[in-house]
């Protein structure tokens, strides 16, 4: 779109078009971005099928649970920008960003699974 078909007239304006802000549960605001299925290629598999079991309360098995967390770190890494998050063993004591393991059962599952919808990856919204 050009700016003269009312498209954004500068790089903030269209990046701003593309995101939202999401309070979790504790209270942290994050600014969020829409995330590409490519982003998680380094999980394997696609579509992953963790996300519909989440989505209907299903139990998971050990290993499922594994790939969910796996699954969560890679949507918040990738779809959180302010503050910006980080996953690797080697990061968890930065100032300039969370650390996934530094967020609580319902702060991850917040912030992943509306991740998730915002970008149409979750069943809900791959269905309509």
């Amino acid at each position: 779109m050009s700016i003269e078909n009312g498209g954004p007239s500068n790089i903030q304006d269209f990046k701003t078009r593309g995101r939202k802000v999401v309070q979790l549960p504790s209270g942290l605001a994050v600014e969020i971005k829409r995330v590409q299925m490519f982003d998680f290629h380094v999980l394997g598999e696609l579509p992953i099928p963790t996300i519909e079991k989440v989505e209907k309360n299903e139990p998971l098995a050990f290993s499922e649970q594994r790939e969910l967390y796996n699954l969560m770190s890679v949507a918040i890494v990738a779809g959180a920008v302010n503050p910006p998050f980080t996953d690797k063993p080697d990061e968890l004591n930065r100032s300039d960003a969370v650390h996934v393991a530094d967020l609580d059962n319902a702060d991850r599952l917040t912030l992943a699974a509306t991740i998730l919808k915002f970008s149409g990856l979750n069943s809900e919204v791959a269905a309509s």
